[in-house]
């Protein structure tokens, strides 16, 4: 989403949606803070606005299939030893949107749209190309082979005939709301 946005020279001109998210305050202590605050609001932007995500951990997991090029341009955390940009960690995913400010990042994400809509900020363009099976979709898959539907039930889909009443065959058509009512009371 945010790429969409970046000319040529990615230095040259800052993205509208990380422009607004630096606006968030951070309020966590600087002593051991890796990952800027920035770069995993984008990271979860991302990650919900664009791919749909709806849990922390499926957060976490479209991240981490974020290329390094993307990263370094994001100004992800590198890692001295290995010089290789490291995504946050769930855990820190999870605590940074739990610690955060909600109505700086509302209104951060509002300005966004309304960037977006006044035309000021161009369009995000979101690739056709599906990524990888996400968590949900995972298990879905997974639950059908582990869990298959038994013999004998009727597919959803299948056209049936409506019952009436219970104990009644589903050719006679169901009692109008005038006869019931119009039954004397036992």
């Amino acid at each position: 989403m945010w790429e969409a946005e970046l000319s040529s020279d990615p230095i040259g001109m800052e993205s509208a949606l990380m422009r607004r998210l630096s606006a968030v305050p951070d309020h966590r202590s600087t002593c051991g803070l890796r990952h800027p605050l920035v770069v995993v609001l984008t990271l979860a932007a991302c990650a919900t606005l664009v791919v749909g995500c709806d849990s922390i951990t499926a957060i976490w997991q479209w991240a981490a299939w974020t290329p390094q090029a993307v990263l370094e341009r994001l100004g992800a955390y590198r890692d001295p030893f290995t010089s290789v940009f490291v995504v946050p960690s769930e855990k820190t995913f999870r605590r940074v949107l739990a610690d955060l400010d909600a109505d700086a990042l509302d209104a951060a994400i509002s300005g966004y749209v309304a960037d977006v809509v006044r035309c000021e900020a161009p369009v995000p363009q979101i690739p056709d190309t599906p990524g990888p099976p996400e968590r949900e979709q995972r298990r879905a898959l997974q639950r059908q082979v582990t869990h298959p539907a038994p013999s004998g039930l009727l597919d959803a889909n299948e056209q049936r005939e409506r019952p009436g009443r219970v104990g009644t065959p589903a050719s006679q058509p169901a009692p109008s709301s005038a006869e019931v009512t119009s039954r004397p009371s036992i």
